[in-house]
């Protein structure tokens, strides 16, 4: 009889100490500071901290995510991140409880491309070709600007004198870089041409040679235009702008 007694004042005292013992704190919320990473060359790092509520809770582990590794790589030590650029863009990345219940605020990271322009940017001279118009214009004058600070953007203009027609002058004031090879670039945008009775618009497609200096472009019109016009541009760089 004293045994069962015994065995049932356990159980009580046991019942008694789970009934006392603390619920286990949890994250509910995570915030990471700062709120966002503004430029970040390729390969260049930045530092991620993330502050969890409450303050004391039982549960301090903390995952990082990237929504895009193969931009913005982050790996998490505790409550701190480290993100690395490894190509141009913008990606949010942002950190989560082990559950993945509570989330944090996004944090976007803007990786920014080499400086593309500068490589290109110059006087170009070559030969357009108008298929249109059954004219070939050699030492045809054709020039890539810089856009302000900009690293993956320039302006390109082309001055092309058509004999018994005049001047077809084309503009394209924000064309679009992309690496496609080690010095190599893709140009695409959006162009207008004066023809004189006409505002024409083109798109422009492209490419550019960093290591021999040359240039490819061409001009189509776009759907519907009222003149189907196509420049096709092969030029050589002639003097390098700054």
């Amino acid at each position: 009889m004293k045994t069962i007694f015994s065995l049932i004042g356990c159980f009580i005292i046991c019942v008694c100490f789970s009934g006392c013992k603390d619920e286990e704190k949890g994250i509910t919320e995570i915030s990471v500071t700062p709120g966002v990473v503004a430029a970040l060359d390729l390969g260049a790092t930045a530092q991620l901290t993330a502050v969890i509520a409450p303050a004391d809770a039982d549960e301090q582990e903390i995952f990082w995510v990237s929504y895009d590794p193969t931009t913005v790589e982050i790996s998490g030590n505790g409550l701190q991140a480290t993100v690395t650029a490894l190509a141009p863009g913008t990606i949010a990345v942002f950190a989560t409880n082990k559950s993945g219940v509570v989330v944090s605020n996004e944090v976007n990271v803007t990786v920014v491309p080499p400086d593309y322009a500068a490589l290109i940017v110059g006087e170009y001279t070559g030969t357009a070709e108008v298929p249109l118009m059954g004219a070939i214009l050699p030492d045809t004058k054709a020039y890539l600007e810089r856009v302000g600070d900009e690293k993956g953007i320039v302006k390109f203009m082309i001055n092309a004198a058509m004999p018994g027609f005049g001047m077809l002058t084309a503009v394209a004031e924000t064309v679009s870089l992309r690496e496609t090879s080690p010095n190599q670039f893709s140009l695409q945008g959006a162009a207008t041409i004066d023809a004189g009775v006409a505002i024409l618009e083109l798109t422009l497609t492209g490419t550019a040679n960093a290591s021999d200096h040359t240039l490819e472009v061409s001009l189509v019109a776009v759907e519907g235009s009222v003149m189907p016009i196509t420049i096709n541009y092969t030029a050589g760089l002639t003097t390098r702008l700054k």
